[in-house]
């Protein structure tokens, strides 16, 4: 995940829905069920639309979150983004786009997984911050700082537990070309092999680094709310639960520029953790064995990369998934805001 980042790139970003206001009734059931829905329900909604927003970003941007998986595993620094995509030269054109595209099935239902399962978690946790604060006021409420701290971590704790071994069947796609002697077909096929030759508890390798990332989600959610207060949206641009309508062209660009702050920040404080995960879920020691490149656990990792690597050990291929990130925001909320708008209609 990673959420996430994958789990690459997959990291989900913040949302200012309806659900940031309460009514002055007293609420007696969710929220999300007085709201026009094409489920229902508005967290299903949600995660409808993020599970189309994440497929979506994924098919545009996946050879860019390839590279940067592939920069996070190498110790020794590659010359080019083409040297870590091919040790060999390709046979043609072909050759080479299948390259780009390589463990595209696994990451696209990794990030799905994440964004669908993220908005849905934390739809139903701001629903419940709602009910817990006023639930019989003649005021309206806000959610405050704390509630979308809480919120975004609850919800990103549940999906690293659910998604990690989608998000580590993604690294060891993404790690090695085709012809590579290690390298899997497919997904399938790495899952086989993982299960087998390191057993069924491998698959929740490099959860803890991924829960530590949890930070990333709840950074990103604290900045952009913040951002939001300092320059909230017309009010023509809301309806009367606050959910998004049209947006003119400058509250679009007011909102991505906030979304692509927000993700920029998180980036740079919680980045070291994906490098950490990526090493630990690509090491592949068989059950019992110790791993030769000294990958034990987190404490390890970290001071293997510290003594071979330095402080920018750490950050390999951030500059990449910056490139891959910040388009990658936009394109999500560009489809997860018009998705749930017309849910809504």
């Amino acid at each position: 995940m990673t959420l996430t980042s994958n789990q690459g790139s997959a990291e989900p970003a913040p949302s200012n829905r309806a659900n940031d206001t309460a009514p002055p009734t007293p609420i007696t059931k969710s929220k999300s069920t007085a709201l026009k829905s094409l489920t229902g329900s508005q967290p299903t909604d949600q995660a409808l639309a993020g599970f189309l927003a994440g497929f979506t970003s994924t098919i545009i941007l996946h050879p860019f979150d390839l590279i940067k998986t592939r920069f996070q595993l190498r110790s020794d620094p590659p010359k080019s983004p083409v040297d870590v995509l091919h040790r060999q030269r390709p046979r043609n054109n072909w050759d080479a786009i299948r390259a780009l595209y390589r463990g595209l099935g696994t990451n696209a239902t990794a990030s799905m997984m994440s964004w669908g399962l993220y908005f849905w978690a934390y739809q139903h946790c701001k629903d419940w911050a709602l009910r817990w604060r006023q639930p019989f006021s003649t005021e309206n409420v806000r959610l405050t700082f704390w509630d979308h701290m809480i919120s975004s971590t609850a919800a990103g704790f549940g999906v690293c537990l659910v998604a990690n071994p989608l998000w580590l069947l993604k690294t060891r796609m993404c790690a090695l070309p085709a012809h590579h002697p290690d390298a899997h077909r497919n997904g399938f096929a790495a899952l086989k092999s993982l299960v087998a030759k390191e057993g069924i508890l491998a698959l929740w390798k490099g959860l803890t680094p991924a829960l530590l990332g949890v930070s990333h989600g709840s950074v990103q959610f604290v900045v952009y709310e913040e951002i939001k207060r300092w320059k909230p949206p017309p009010a023509s641009t809301l309806n009367d639960v606050g959910q998004m309508k049209q947006h003119s062209a400058s509250a679009a660009v007011q909102y991505l520029t906030s979304a692509a702050v927000s993700k920029i920040v998180a980036t740079l404080v919680t980045y070291p953790y994906q490098t950490l995960r990526a090493r630990i879920q690509n090491d592949r020691k068989g059950r019992g064995e110790r791993s030769l490149a000294g990958y034990d656990g987190v404490v390890a990792t970290t001071r293997v990369i510290w003594q071979r690597e330095g402080a920018r050990g750490f950050y390999k291929g951030l500059a990449t998934n910056l490139i891959r990130v910040l388009p990658g925001t936009c394109i999500t909320f560009g489809v997860y805001e018009s998705l749930v708008s017309s849910f809504t209609k």
